[in-house]
């Protein structure tokens, strides 16, 4: 895998949201760039939590052809987020286009504490919740639970997979 380099975005998206974790009981050092969830990489994380940012630039967008505007986010990007939060993740996207309007650090707090919700004042997992998310193998044979935690581990290795192998793992099922 290619090592990925940190654009200033995403080191402003950083230190917002380290300055309004660490009031909540989050150490700065939990707030991470780029760390490895499921196989992808997200943007800033604080993997205690299992709260995904993903810091989504131009590339993550699809505009009109002919005026250009902002139509919503690519089917990449949409499936990127849809199978970290069916692994676990709590997932915010802060659009570039959002984070420029915002322009003071107070407004940049502010558009992120609302992008987060209650995943910003949730305690952390505790360990049973953790055993869901992590697999079958953590929890109690034959309990709901392992079933839940198989149906994750299912999305976990449906990241794994190239997008053509995800399509047709999903068209089989």
């Amino acid at each position: 895998q290619r090592p990925q380099s940190v654009s200033v975005l995403q080191r402003s998206v950083h230190a917002t949201a380290t300055a309004l974790f660490v009031p909540q009981g989050v150490t700065a050092g939990e707030v991470v760039l780029e760390h490895e969830a499921e196989e992808y990489s997200v943007d800033v994380a604080v993997p205690s939590r299992r709260v995904a940012i993903e810091v989504d630039g131009p590339s993550h967008w699809v505009r009109d052809a002919s005026s250009g505007a902002i139509i919503g986010p690519s089917g990449a990007t949409v499936l990127k987020h849809r199978l970290l939060e069916e692994a676990g993740w709590r997932v915010a996207s802060v659009g570039y286009h959002h984070w420029q309007a915002a322009r003071s650090g107070a407004a940049r707090c502010e558009l992120l504490a609302s992008l987060l919700g209650d995943a910003l004042t949730a305690p952390q997992p505790t360990h049973r919740e953790q055993a869901n998310i992590i697999g079958p193998e953590e929890v109690a044979p034959g309990s709901e639970d392992e079933a839940a935690a198989r149906q994750k581990m299912t999305a976990a290795r449906l990241l794994k997979q190239s997008p053509l192998k995800r399509a047709v793992a999903r068209r089989r099922r």
